[in-house]
């Protein structure tokens, strides 16, 4: 009588479980074709309960009832459990928070960044945040230091990145970057610091409409007890009091001067020239300006250094008798030729260092200049140490913007006679001007979006499905990428780093739907620094030097790239 009155019950029971695991089945099937999360949730589920169904009359001999469906609850939800939590964990996508190697306050679109060209330690490089609201900040391996706000200073990085200037309308203040301190004050110099390499510093001072050039040896200053002063620009042999003196207390690292400056000890000066009271600096490179024209004010001594946060390592000084002349930072002495005349309209700029194709090798920074006739046609020179590289001959005529960058000049705008706006390049490669890529990057695959273009390299994506490096100049193809859905992408070419943001490519079905894949490449190997997929909404990207970038988002700046050696 017991037989018959649980045939049905396992019957039923028997029925079910088949049912439950042909639906699992059938979810499981639609999850990894449709890509649909919710399906692959149910499979799991389902093939838990149908488990649990099938264990109910194969435990009827040995437990009460009870006791069966117990098990049979607690074996369903194991297996569920087992099926889709382990998968819905491995799919889980990380907060991109947790990624950064530091996290920020939002960037405003307004505040200026600035990196050190081709760091030799991406991860301990230093970034300045120069903030719209005046306030600043420095960012070293992930170590976050506060600077003072600047009060009218501008503040700037040396081109090697091992120091911190601030430099005042009378006075520059010198801080050392230690690699796991605030910036320690190492020398105060009188004027204004146009130059700085290695420890040769160039400033000039100006009193009584009387101006000087001078040479300071920042290496003289490490080796006193304290940080030093600068000398006073009346003295004109530039002689210093002896380095062996008791030396005065500089400046913190915020930039703030200590009380009782006229007791400070004076930084003697190398070597000090008359310079003309009415004069101009160098352009920012890496930037793109209006071509040079009778009618343009030529920029100020410190524009250049304002607006890219960066002293340039080759000091240039314009005369406005000879023109523009390179000078040795050790002597004074003008180097090699003139770069420009002084009546030619020119654009001149200290580029990055340049690598030689060949060798791979840094080649030292270049003095670039690019001249303007009358007509908008162009001519550019690139100098080393005043001794002229190249000379590319006239550009078309027309209406031009030029970006002076890694030795070479890239001209945007419309040719005289022509309706539709293009580009032109000039380098070492060949004396006539042209686009860039030339001849190679036209029979290249058909290109559907752009990235960026600098002196060095343009990146973009082509229809088959590539993100790909060609070389400014000639078009050499330098890298190339997979990129699944070129439609979808965007992002930035800065600083020698690409940030690519794409739609991802979801291989699983509890992959997020709209998440997208966001990679920093470096730009001149192609190495991929850092990959992440990202769900927040992405509302800024800033590309550092390095394979580093500053991704923001609506709550956070986050820094990512190489993580700093522990």
């Amino acid at each position: 009588m017991r037989k018959q009155e649980s045939a049905p019950e396992i019957s039923t029971a028997v029925g079910a479980a088949v049912v439950l695991l042909a639906l699992a089945g059938i979810c499981a099937l639609l999850a990894s074709h449709l890509l649909i999360g919710a399906l692959r949730l149910a499979a799991g589920v389902l093939a838990g309960a149908g488990l649990g169904m099938l264990v109910l009359p194969i435990a009827r001999r040995w437990l009460p009832r009870q006791r069966r469906r117990l098990l049979a609850a607690a074996l369903a939800l194991l297996v569920a459990a087992a099926l889709t939590v382990p998968a819905a964990v491995d799919s889980r996508t990380p907060p991109l928070e947790d990624q950064a190697v530091a996290v920020l306050e939002p960037l405003d679109e307004h505040d200026h960044i600035t990196s050190v060209p081709d760091p030799p330690d991406p991860a301990a490089s230093p970034v300045l945040i120069r903030r719209a609201d005046g306030s600043a900040q420095l960012l070293r391996a992930g170590r976050l230091d506060p600077l003072e706000p600047a009060d009218g200073d501008v503040l700037a990085l040396s081109a090697d990145g091992s120091r911190l200037l601030r430099i005042g309308e009378d006075s520059t203040r010198v801080l050392a970057l230690p690699e796991d301190s605030a910036p320690v004050p190492e020398a105060v110099l009188p004027g204004q610091v146009l130059a700085l390499a290695d420890d040769r510093a160039v400033a000039r001072a100006c009193e009584d409409e009387t101006c000087r050039l001078s040479g300071y040896d920042l290496a003289a200053a490490a080796e006193t007890e304290g940080p030093a002063a600068g000398t006073d620009a009346d003295d004109e042999d530039a002689e210093g009091t002896d380095a062996d003196d008791e030396t005065a207390q500089g400046a913190d690292a915020g930039g703030e001067a200590t009380e009782g400056a006229d007791a400070e000890e004076a930084l003697p000066a190398v070597w000090t020239v008359g310079d003309a009271a009415e004069t101009r600096g160098p352009d920012p490179a890496g930037t793109q300006l209006p071509a040079a024209s009778a009618t343009e004010q030529p920029p100020g001594l410190l524009e250049a250094t304002q607006l890219t946060g960066l002293v340039p390592g080759v000091p240039l000084r314009f005369d406005p008798a000879q023109g523009w002349l390179q000078l040795d930072p050790a002597t004074g002495f003008p180097l090699g030729e003139v770069l420009a005349g002084p009546e030619q309209h020119c654009r001149i700029a200290v580029t990055t260092p340049v690598r030689d194709g060949a060798s791979l090798q840094e080649t030292g920074p270049q003095t670039v200049s690019v001249c303007s006739e009358p007509d908008g046609s162009m001519t550019a020179r690139a100098h080393r140490d005043g001794a002229m590289l190249w000379e590319s001959a006239p550009s078309p005529a027309g209406q031009w913007q030029v970006r002076l960058e890694s030795g070479r000049v890239l001209a945007v705008g419309t040719e005289a006679g022509a309706d539709v706006p293009g580009e032109i390049v000039a380098s070492s490669q060949q004396a006539d001007w042209g686009a860039p890529g030339g001849t190679a990057l036209q029979e290249a695959d058909a290109l559907v979006a752009r990235l960026g273009i600098d002196g060095d390299r343009m990146v973009a994506a082509n229809a088959t499905g590539q993100l790909l490096a060609y070389d400014t100049a000639d078009g050499t193809n330098l890298w190339t990428l997979p990129l699944p859905e070129p439609e979808g992408m965007h992002g930035v070419l800065e600083a020698g780093t690409v940030v690519a943001l794409d739609r991802l490519d979801r291989t699983h079905p509890l992959q997020p739907r709209h998440g997208r894949r966001l990679r920093i490449v470096d730009a001149a190997t192609g190495q991929i620094t850092q990959q992440a997929v990202v769900t927040d909404e992405v509302t800024a990207l800033k590309g550092l030097s390095g394979g580093r970038a500053l991704v923001t988002t609506a709550e956070h700046t986050l820094l990512l790239g190489p993580v700093p050696a522990a």
